[in-house]
């Protein structure tokens, strides 16, 4: 029993040191600066581009007035530099393909007490039925965290989850400071400007043939809100707009879910689903995302009503409001 056992750890031993060999070999092995091993997988991403810069901006030492988490929706709808002009401290934190799961721990590695009074969390229903694969490999190679890196790996417990941490370890031992690319379409605050439109017919009726929310998802929804009300930290639900071609049953289905969760825990929902004015055509790039010119107009709007129904409070308010307490 003991020689068996001792010619198992032999084996893993040789099995870890000639995956680390071949990989660091076709790391270090580059063409035209970008190292082979990226041709080895799709999901073996670039360290670089708007997660990489949109992480090493952000800096959880500064009091925002509103954190924005959710998918590559995400970055294309709510556009910073106007939450700016309207004297709002915003941050986007919006990374493609980011799951309900993926958000929870992006909350819990780094929001806490003190660093914003809002969130918003944007949700439509691929956050709750994606495997966040795309985020989770993009963060980890991308985010500054260590532990936040980590999570994410734990998160999804699958070999490319540890092609990805042993990338960012080879990335990290390679002491370059240069990202292999950079987005041009990135503005400060993590915002993703678009200027294309879609402005062609786009076949709507097979987007979404179904919805069904994963378990997980549900749950970690519930554990973002839970964490948020722990910081003291007001979590707002958003459904960013969507060409009104595609409401169907499945969409609507979403959209019911998502109401009748924060009815259940006393969270604001703001659906603008179909609930707007825009153009398919000329304000959406895609089949479902926000350009430039969209953006402006949905933002636009949706700071107006979170105005108006009074759900942000702003850092430097809510400081008002501590001295007048104080004082009293």
């Amino acid at each position: 029993m003991g020689k068996f056992l001792l010619q198992g750890i032999k084996f893993i031993g040789i099995f870890i040191l000639t995956y680390l060999f071949v990989f660091g070999s076709l790391f270090f092995l580059k063409k035209k600066n970008i190292p082979l091993i990226h041709r080895v997988s799709k999901t073996l991403l670039f360290w670089g581009g708007d997660t990489h810069k949109r992480f090493k901006e952000f800096d959880i030492k500064l009091n925002y007035d509103l954190l924005i988490i959710g998918s590559s929706h995400t970055y294309n709808s709510f556009d910073t530099r106007i939450f700016e002009e309207k004297g709002i401290r915003a941050y986007n934190l919006g990374t493609s393909g980011q799951s309900i799961e993926n958000s929870l721990i992006l909350a819990r590695n780094y929001f806490h007490k003190g660093l914003s009074k809002n969130v918003i969390l944007d949700i439509y229903p691929g956050a709750f039925m994606s495997s966040g694969l795309e985020s989770t490999c993009d963060l980890i190679v991308n985010v500054p965290s260590n532990s936040a890196a980590l999570d994410l790996a734990w998160s999804f417990p699958d070999i490319r989850s540890v092609n990805m941490l042993v990338l960012r370890l080879f990335y990290k031992l390679s002491n370059s400071h240069a990202p292999i690319y950079k987005d041009t379409r990135y503005r400060k605050g993590g915002f993703i400007a678009v200027r294309d439109s879609a402005n062609t017919n786009i076949e709507y009726d097979k987007f979404l043939p179904r919805y069904k929310p994963k378990e997980e998802a549900i749950n970690s929804l519930h554990q973002i809100i839970a964490h948020c009300k722990a910081i003291e930290t007001k979590l707002i639900l958003v459904a960013h707009p969507a060409p009104k071609e595609l409401k169907n049953q499945q969409y609507l289905s979403f959209v019911i879910d998502a109401k009748k969760i924060s009815e259940k825990v006393g969270l604001e929902f703001l659906d603008y689903s179909f609930n707007h004015n825009l153009n398919s055509k000329h304000h959406f790039y895609d089949v479902q995302h926000l350009n430039e010119a969209g953006a402006q107009i949905f933002t636009e709007k949706l700071i107006a009503d979170l105005h108006s129904k009074e759900l942000i409070i702003k850092t430097t308010e809510q400081s008002k409001i501590k001295r007048k307490k104080a004082e009293e």
